[in-house]
């Protein structure tokens, strides 16, 4: 977007030539290869490039120490930032300016400048490095008003060349970003402050040219940057007919991903149904991050869902819209006992079907990298590896780090690392759906809370590391103070080498055992006094474990079950002795012939947010 811009400037035209545009990143020394006597550099920067842009760029500047480097992005230090990082550039010698908010003018008048005195003090938005690593900053650069206008690397040719060259050899996804902008303060987030607070959005009639130019150049997923997708209803709506005829035309694009506006609730559920239809979107998203009224004041957070939170989660249970929500582990005045509550909160509500809960990284420009608000919270924080998943070790770069919370002035160092084991201990029995089905038949027959059945489950299976669940909930123990001591990844290696999340990957190893793990499950049950009838516990096993997406089995079947366990479980019935057939069928359309790699990728990682993992079962 900045060199589409730019190159509309005949000056610069005249003057400059785009020599490439690198993204694919590589061992350091052979990216480097890719660079020829470069005059000007910019690095877009972010968490999961920092240290690679660092090293890229000290190489570069070695080698050609007249080259202008310049660093945007969102991690990159901002004003408020280098207020108390004055080192910065003692830290990072090879960075020559450093531009802060949106890139496209200010980088046209970068490239102007260069070609004259270089007094980077005309120029806005920038801060550049002075003599003996000292710094200046200019004045805040205004917004762009009208994004509209402004040119799309879409519909220029910038992107063609990139198209043509490869490929032969990727599968193409493609950013776009319907409205700049975020309503929103949240504190955890970079783009929360109040200079992206002002929304600006781009017109249908260019995002129509946009996604056709994307439709017939075969980019199979569609990520859309904007903070909050149907705000714009109508012509969100318009975008959303728009694709789903593009699909019907070209084949393409297969998936148009979202993050979906905050408060509009069942608004949204139009837009959602439309490419749930279309295969083309994964469910909608509830963005909560907590549900403890102290927590969301602190990272100025307000949690609105249009009418009530559990009216939306049925009618969106009611229609087979898939839905699911995001929260965060380790956020100011979060406790332990309320991380949890929070989760019952929603399972109890009737969120079945899948949660994204997810390590607070401390982003350094927002409130949580100022020393100000870490100090009020009583924030501390370490440094892991990069959260990389689905990659191979080679692929990973040992030089990534996240700046991961461990402690707040809530919840000790202790309390962290239990949330982030009852959070994958209930990603896996619940939002995975190792134990749902016993637990929700349990709720309804019995009135045993939720709360009360996991509670059991998890004390009774840590003190039974020869089990199945014990012995994952012992491993993954280790596995975390390794995290957390800067010794390992995050996650686990499978047998196709490549890392997956720790709740992914417990899930694949326990289905490796799963008739195993069914019978100990069962022995808890018995021991435990929760079900007395055994033909009904019977039932209730068979009913769980078919319920599943079995990858060692061939669909449709058929089975039959004494007592309608679906009926209790899904429409709150009574039990009924009778004698049933159900037909069992598979979300996928697919058998996996025991390829647990192959379903894990379909089922686990790209489906878990509309819950493949369930069968389809009919009576």
């Amino acid at each position: 977007m900045l060199w589409s811009h730019c190159k509309t400037n005949n000056i610069i035209e005249k003057n400059y030539k785009l020599s490439d545009i690198l993204f694919v990143r590589d061992e350091i020394d052979k990216f480097v290869e890719n660079i020829h006597n470069p005059t000007v550099i910019g690095f877009s920067c972010f968490v999961w490039n920092w240290a690679f842009n660092n090293e890229v760029a000290k190489i570069v500047k070695e080698k050609y120490p007249d080259c202008l480097i310049i660093y945007g992005g969102q991690h990159q230090p901002s004003v408020e930032r280098l207020k108390h990082e004055q080192d910065f550039f003692k830290k990072n010698p090879y960075v020559d300016i450093i531009v802060h908010g949106e890139g496209e003018l200010t980088f046209e008048e970068i490239l102007l400048e260069n070609l004259k005195d270089k007094n980077w003090d005309s120029i806005a938005g920038v801060t550049y490095q002075t003599k003996d690593y000292k710094f200046k900053t200019t004045p805040t650069r205004k917004r762009i008003e009208n994004i509209d206008v402004m040119p799309s690397p879409y519909l220029d040719g910038v992107m063609d060349k990139l198209v043509e060259e490869w490929k032969d050899k990727y599968i193409f996804t493609a950013s776009v970003e319907t409205v700049r902008g975020c309503p929103y303060r949240c504190t955890y987030c970079e783009i929360g402050s109040l200079y992206f607070q002002k929304l600006r959005p781009q017109s249908f009639d260019k995002m129509h040219k946009e996604f056709e130019w994307m439709a017939k150049n075969k980019v199979e997923y569609i990520d859309n940057a904007d903070s909050n997708f149907g705000l714009y209803e109508e012509r969100d709506m318009q975008i959303v007919d728009l694709l789903i005829s593009l699909k019907k035309k070209y084949g393409f694009p297969l998936i148009f991903r979202n993050d979906w506006a905050k408060d509009k609730g069942a608004d949204l559920i139009p837009i959602a149904l439309k490419l749930k239809d279309a295969d083309m979107a994964k469910g909608l998203t509830m963005a909560l991050q907590s549900l403890n009224p102290d927590t969301l004041k602190a990272i100025m957070r307000k949690n609105i869902i249009s009418g009530n939170m559990e009216e939306f989660i049925n009618k969106c249970n009611d229609i087979d819209l898939p839905l699911y929500a995001e929260l965060i582990v380790g956020l100011p005045e979060e406790t332990l006992d309320s991380f949890k509550s929070g989760i019952y909160k929603l399972i109890e509500m009737g969120l079945h079907n899948y949660s994204g809960i997810y390590p607070l990284s401390i982003l350094p420009n927002t409130p949580f990298g100022d020393p100000t608000y870490i100090e009020k919270y009583k924030i501390k924080y370490t440094k892991t590896k990069a959260l990389y998943y689905h990659i191979t070790e080679s692929e990973i770069d040992e030089s990534e780090e996240e700046n991961i919370v461990i402690e707040t002035s809530t919840m000790t160092f202790d309390d962290i690392y239990k949330a982030h084991e009852f959070k994958w201990f209930m990603m896996i029995n619940h939002f995975f759906g190792l134990t749902q089905f016993v637990a929700r038949f349990l709720k309804n027959h019995s009135d045993i809370e939720y709360e009360d059945f996991y509670e059991k489950l998890q004390e009774y299976f840590s003190n039974k590391p020869n089990t199945v669940l014990g012995n994952e909930i012992k491993e993954l123990r280790v596995a975390l103070k390794e995290v957390f001591t800067d010794n390992r990844y995050w996650g686990w290696y499978l047998e196709d080498k490549r890392t997956w999340e720790f709740d992914e990957g417990s899930v694949v190893k326990i289905w490796k055992k799963i008739d195993l793990f069914y019978q100990e499950i069962k022995s808890f049950i018995i021991k435990s006094d929760l079900i007395k009838n055994v033909d009904v516990l019977d039932a209730v096993i068979d009913f769980q474990k078919n319920a599943l997406l079995n990858p060692n089995l061939t669909y449709p079947y058929k089975f039959k079950l004494q007592y309608n366990i679906g009926d209790v479980i899904e429409n709150n019935q009574p039990l009924c002795n009778g004698g049933y057939e159900l037909t069992i069928n598979s979300k996928t359309n697919k058998d996996y012939n025991g390829d647990y790699i192959n379903w894990a990728t379909e089922v686990l990682w790209w489906g878990r947010k509309e819950g493949r993992y369930k069968s389809i079962v009919e009576n």
